[in-house]
């Protein structure tokens, strides 16, 4: 990712969670998405979808967490990308 150093902090347990009722809270009823997995959330056309993402972060971090989540079209192939970085 842009902008992250050689050495980003790394999250214990990181995990991408689909948030069905949008409260911003992982909830029992609330499904993990598997990372790095193509087609793991398909949305319909107009359809759209909380995420939340979930780490552990060490217990004395120091430095940048940065992460990237990234969209691909199944008809036209295409891409859009969010990146965010979290400074310990």
């Amino acid at each position: 990712m842009t902008g992250c150093p050689a050495n980003p902090v790394a999250l214990a347990g990181l995990r991408l969670v689909r948030d069905v009722n949008g409260n911003g809270v992982v909830d029992p009823a609330d499904s993990p998405i598997t990372l790095n997995t193509p087609n793991a959330l398909t949305l319909q056309p107009g359809e759209s979808s909380g995420l939340i993402v979930q780490g552990t972060m060490p217990l004395t971090p120091t430095g940048t967490v940065c992460l990237s989540l990234t969209a691909t079209t199944q008809a036209q192939n295409a891409r859009a990308a969010n990146s965010a970085s979290v400074y310990a």
